[in-house]
């Protein structure tokens, strides 16, 4: 069953097939789609998907468009890298749209994310094997403990965006490292350095609970990881919110990002700071078209019998935030939240006890300017979470 929920089987990539000079003919494209620009992944009459690089005037020969990507690498310029990712409203299979919108980001930005992984994840299990043996195998049960939901779910919206932001994922590795259609096991996909690198706040407490020699310096993650600040103007007429990371400077490639998938859930469309190979923001920052404005700050969990409760069973923050960036945000929150209200109670389901916050949801839409005799109820919602 695992493998209907990994097999993407109509993006095919569509290559030559005789010997060497398939791979000469896809060296030579490959130096055509890297660097700045808009690329796209296209499906022909065939049903069969290809990667492409546009470019301004030329004749518009994609017969349907899958996905697009826009990227800009001003890093040297500005300090961030600017990804704009967007899926077809043709493409209705929600699990198809997560693959197709990592395929993009991981196939256009993967020379930032080779870097991101060799300033931040490259030795992070050297002298500390056990470790590494223990996490592994939790993060595989907490692996197959999500697809045997999203089996025995298929019509639940919570398992359906878990299952889209499974398959973003693996889509942004089938992309980085230039394959498109795979289908990737468990164990190849919770392994990968790109699942380490999703892993960047939640891995603080894993850390902890799986014992990580403290002779071993995390370039992944710090002990605690941001500030957050919201004001209301004195004369109401705005409210602002501003975030400050903190973490170590092998973390200073910052991407701008804005997913826009074709749902129809409130969040489909979000931006937030984020980094090179990352679904999720981590830091957290993040804006919704849902007109909320979601923020944390890390609460470190210093009480070691409350480890006990950090089981497989349960959805990794970093998953549990995309799912509501889209139903509003940390994922599946984003995505599929309306509300604060709602984004905390969706969030609040299968607790991981890992990357442990102070969640803020500022509620644009419920916020009446010069208003001081009438309060704007739900307009702040304050989520605390611990294992």
């Amino acid at each position: 069953m695992m493998k209907r929920y990994l097999a993407i089987h109509l993006l095919l990539l569509i290559l030559q097939t005789n010997g060497q000079k398939t791979r000469k003919n896809w060296s030579q494209k490959s130096l055509e789609l890297d660097g700045d620009g808009t690329f796209g992944l296209c499906e022909n009459e065939f049903g069969q998907s290809y990667y492409f690089k546009e470019y301004e005037g030329q004749e518009n020969l994609c017969l349907k468009h899958v996905a697009k990507v826009k990227y800009s690498n001003l890093i040297n310029e500005t300090g961030w890298a600017y990804v704009e990712v967007e899926v077809s409203p043709r493409i209705t299979q929600p699990y198809r749209q997560g693959y197709a919108a990592g395929f993009v980001e991981g196939r256009a930005t993967r020379e930032l994310i080779r870097l991101h992984v060799a300033n931040t994840v490259d030795g992070f299990c050297d002298g500390a094997e056990q470790f590494c043996d223990d996490l592994n195998e939790y993060l595989m049960d907490n692996y197959l403990w999500m697809q045997e939901n999203i089996a025995s779910y298929p019509d639940d919206h919570y398992w359906n965006q878990v299952n889209v932001t499974l398959n973003q994922l693996m889509g942004m590795i089938d992309g980085y490292e230039g394959k498109l259609g795979r289908t990737l096991s468990a164990e190849e996909i919770v392994t990968h350095p790109l699942y380490l690198l999703q892993l960047a706040g939640d891995i603080e407490d894993l850390s902890v609970k799986f014992r990580k020699p403290e002779t071993q310096r995390s370039l992944l993650a710090g002990n605690g990881h941001c500030s957050a600040l919201i004001k209301l103007l004195p004369d109401f007429s705005d409210i602002y919110f501003s975030h400050v990371t903190w973490s170590s400077y092998s973390t200073m490639l910052r991407m701008q990002k804005k997913y826009t998938f074709a749902t129809g859930d409130p969040g489909r469309s979000y931006s937030f700071s984020g980094y090179p190979g990352t679904i999720a923001s981590n830091d957290d920052f993040v804006l919704t078209s849902a007109r909320l404005a979601i923020l944390e700050t890390t609460i470190s969990n210093y009480n070691e019998r409350l480890l006990r409760y950090i089981t497989p069973n349960s959805v990794l923050c970093w998953l549990r935030a995309q799912v509501l960036e889209r139903i509003s945000f940390c994922q599946v929150a984003h995505r599929t939240s309306s509300s604060g209200l709602q984004w905390a109670k969706t969030f609040s389901k299968f607790n991981s006890g890992t990357y442990n916050n102070q969640w803020n949801i500022l509620d644009y839409k419920v916020f009446k300017k010069r208003r001081f005799d009438h309060p704007s109820h739900g307009l702040l919602h304050v989520l605390e979470q611990l294992p």
